[in-house]
């Protein structure tokens, strides 16, 4: 069960989302230091003309080094620990409690997402997800959503939340240990009755705190948390 915790937010599709493009999009500050590369998360935000629904989302690729074990051998490499149990690292990247399996067969998770502050209003999301293997790679996909104590403001049936990833090893023969995250998020839906008089522009910078906040929490889980449970993987192998 590790890959589904290692996930949140999870994470970009084999068919990402499309955010760069967007004509509006906006670069975000310098990246955070401590990983080979981390590319400045993309934004995206978008308001109709009559101020009532609202589109915004965020998308960043982050590329961890990660020290191999097992003195490099391919059955103790970080492909392997992926490939091994794909579902237990997104176990591994979450405190206790926060993912569970749905108890309707299906073999989704249920996930309580950090709570995060939008403008004047506290979202708790509770997102549904799968996970799989994908060519090597560890894929992650929201399949629904429900929002927690905001029901009398906010009717889910009037929001769209989609959260996509995926986790990519480098290979076993490669000279470099690499790993690879992608993780994308995008939310639509009508603009709350009480966040109508807030200024587009206060909007704006309120969705992409949303979104700083999104894929820096998976970009932590990249860059800590799923190499210290490779390394406890590794370990209890050799």
């Amino acid at each position: 069960m590790r890959l589904l915790f290692a996930f949140v937010a999870l994470v970009r599709p084999a068919a990402p989302l499309s955010l760069a493009g967007s004509p509006i999009a906006a670069r975000a500050r310098p990246p955070r230091a401590g990983f080979a590369s981390m590319a400045a998360p993309t934004f995206i935000f978008e308001v109709d003309p009559n101020g009532d629904r609202l589109r915004f989302g965020c998308e960043q690729r982050t590329v961890t080094p990660v020290k191999p074990e097992g003195a490099g051998a391919a059955e103790y490499s970080l492909a392997a620990f992926v490939s091994d149990d794909p579902e237990g690292i997104m176990f591994s990247s979450w405190p206790p409690g926060r993912v569970r399996a749905a108890d309707d067969g299906t073999g989704e998770f249920l996930i309580d997402v950090e709570e995060f502050q939008f403008a004047t209003l506290k979202v708790a999301v509770e997102l549904r997800a799968a996970v799989w293997l994908e060519k090597g790679a560890a894929k992650f996909e929201s399949r629904g959503f429900s929002v927690r104590g905001l029901e009398s403001v906010i009717s889910a049936d009037a929001l769209d939340v989609r959260v996509r990833g995926t986790m990519r090893p480098s290979p076993p023969t490669s000279s470099l240990c690499i790993l690879t995250g992608d993780v994308a998020f995008e939310a639509s839906g009508a603009v709350p009755a009480l966040l109508r008089a807030v200024p587009e522009p206060a909007l704006r910078a309120a969705s992409q705190a949303v979104g700083e906040a999104l894929v820096g929490a998976a970009a932590d889980r990249f860059g800590k948390l799923v190499p210290a449970a490779y390394a406890k993987w590794a370990r209890a192998r050799v």
